[in-house]
């Protein structure tokens, strides 16, 4: 049972952070760069900015997970195989899917790719 909770508070944290770095730059940066890119808004790097990050952790990822195996197996499997790990990781995607449920959630986000991605790559800098 403690193995459950361990696994269950270490997958919603790993997970709210990859998953905040992976899924959301995917779901609403991306559609949203591609429509201002169509409407002559944004620049094509807009398009780009949001894949990066995805990529950069699927890499890292893999990569980890490959150096877990090799040095400690016992932790890999783990991982993998802890019900309350995999648990944790569906609830942190759960949350981070509930911040296009709410204003404030959607606000953030909205902010965020103003101030990152919006601000960065307009063309009609003026």
């Amino acid at each position: 049972m403690v193995l459950f909770i361990v696994g269950l508070i270490l997958g919603f944290v790993i997970g709210l952070f990859i998953y905040a770095q992976m899924l959301l730059p995917l779901i609403y940066s991306l559609p949203k760069s591609i429509y201002l890119y169509l409407k002559s808004k944004v620049s094509f790097g807009a398009i780009v900015m949001p894949i990066l990050p995805p990529l950069f952790w699927f890499v890292a990822l893999v990569v980890l997970g490959f150096i877990l195996e090799a040095i400690v197996p016992s932790v890999n499997r783990f991982l993998l195989g802890n019900l309350g790990f995999n648990l944790g990781q569906w609830l942190s995607i759960g949350a981070l899917l509930l911040n296009f449920l709410t204003r404030k959630g959607r606000q953030d986000m909205a902010d965020d790719y103003n101030n990152t991605t919006y601000e960065r790559f307009r063309t009609d800098k003026n």
